[in-house]
């Protein structure tokens, strides 16, 4: 018995060589190897098989999930939500700036208004010395001495509040209204990055979700084309005999029976001529 693979093919050719009565024999072990073959290769096949349909199952349920409307719903409302509360933090920075900027004018108003009260107190308290030295030069009464005294005293006063409200308190309340301005105009930058990215994630959201469900669509039918090309393992040929004689001796078996075949003839052919010349004397 001999087996052939010719290159390039899927076919195993199985060749036996008997005598007639052993033709039967032959026959029933071509049958069961060839039975034997496929079931071997037919459960490799169905075994291949049962994977692909497994991951077709696992495709399919992505597949579900992705064209689901109610979970796509959430996911979208997740993201978009996300969206509204950075650009509502940017609303909430930019009333916050403009509250500054109304805090840092008012400032700037009242600090105007305090160096003209600055000025006028200077004015009024040079004039109060100048009364203070006319009373003294002419002996006012001491009454009024006292009177004068005390609005000068009152006016220096009124002027020392004045200075440190002007050259300390109000100079440092601008500074830190200027700096939180400065720190509400970067923090206005970050959410706008903020929002550029949380918009970037709703347009993803909807790429990806088309992106995805083309590839899974595209992996499914690439495995169904798979499982199409599987070949089951058959017989193209079921066992039989040869139609034409094979010879299963070797050739000098046959070159020797022909050797003996002709002398036989030859000495047949002999005796019937010398029997033929006898009967004609």
């Amino acid at each position: 018995m001999s087996v052939d693979t010719p290159p390039n093919t899927n076919l195993i050719i199985l060749k036996s060589s008997g005598t007639i009565e052993q033709s039967e024999t032959n026959l029933a072990i071509q049958n069961d190897i060839l039975q034997r073959l496929i079931k071997k290769y037919n459960a490799t096949s169905q075994s291949v098989k049962n994977g692909f349909n497994s991951q077709i199952l696992k495709l399919n349920s992505q597949l579900e999930d992705l064209q689901n409307e109610k979970l796509f719903a959430g996911k979208e409302l997740e993201v978009k939500s996300a969206l509204t509360t950075k650009r509502n933090g940017l609303i909430k920075l930019q009333e916050e700036e403009k509250s500054l900027d109304d805090s840092l004018i008012r400032l700037q108003a009242l600090a105007a208004l305090l160096k003209e009260q600055y000025n006028t107190d200077i004015e009024n308290l040079k004039t109060a010395l100048k009364n203070q030295h006319q009373a003294t030069k002419g002996r006012a009464d001491t009454a009024l001495l006292v009177l004068l005294t005390s609005e000068l005293q009152q006016y220096r006063t009124h002027i020392a509040a004045l200075n440190e409200r002007l050259n300390i308190k109000l100079p440092t309340r601008q500074e830190n209204l200027t700096l939180k301005i400065a720190n509400n105009k970067r923090a206005q930058e970050s959410q706008r990055v903020l929002i550029k990215q949380a918009e970037n994630a709703v347009d993803k959201l909807y790429i990806n979700r088309g992106c995805q469900i083309n590839l899974l669509k595209s992996q499914i039918l690439k495995i169904e084309n798979d499982i199409k090309s599987l070949s089951t393992t058959h017989a193209l040929v079921p066992p039989s005999p040869s139609f034409e004689p094979v010879n299963g001796k070797k050739k000098f078996l046959i070159i020797a029976v022909s050797g003996v075949l002709g002398f036989f003839i030859a000495l047949f052919a002999a005796l019937f001529a010398g029997f033929l010349a006898k009967v004609k004397d």
